[in-house]
């Protein structure tokens, strides 16, 4: 079982997932590309960090770019943050499965089930009939295909 990664070690994570990506971009588009990408972050994140003239240079570097650096930008930053979210969910999923388990659930409903005057043969009985059917679904706004649930797991396996 995973352990969660914690801040810092998601940090790491996320850092090493663009490192990859910025090594994807500029195999595939070439320097200019990843250098104008590389532009783009830098000054995105000396802004967040107080720096007002980084703004300047951002808008600069958002406004006036080349189309093909434009296009490739936008992917390049859409796959970055699909990839961070992709690597906190994998770690709240590793958080969650930390917190609970399946014999301390199940120990508890048994345990809240004697409490309520339900014997050991009724309990299994209630087993015996239990049918436990997996359904997917997704929230309206996160629609997701199987093909990229698929890709998905298989990036958290590795």
């Amino acid at each position: 079982m995973h352990k969660p990664i914690g801040e810092n070690r998601l940090r790491e994570v996320v850092s090493a997932l663009g490192w990859l990506l910025g090594n994807l971009i500029e195999r595939l588009e070439g320097k200019s590309t990843f250098a104008h990408v590389e532009l783009a972050r830098q000054a995105a994140r000396d802004w967040r960090d107080g720096d007002e003239r980084a703004l300047t240079q951002l808008r600069r570097i958002v406004r006036d770019p080349p189309p093909r650096d434009s296009i490739a930008a936008t992917r390049a930053f859409s796959a970055y943050f699909g990839l961070v979210n992709l690597a906190e969910k994998a770690n709240r999923i590793r958080e969650r499965r930390a917190n609970t388990s399946l014999s301390a659930s199940f120990a508890s409903a048994t345990q809240m089930l004697a409490e309520h005057g339900v014997d050991a043969d009724t309990m299994t009985q209630l087993l015996a009939r239990i049918d436990i059917t997996p359904v997917f679904t997704a929230h309206p706004t996160e629609t997701i295909r199987c093909t990229m649930l698929k890709k998905e797991h298989e990036l958290l396996r590795l």
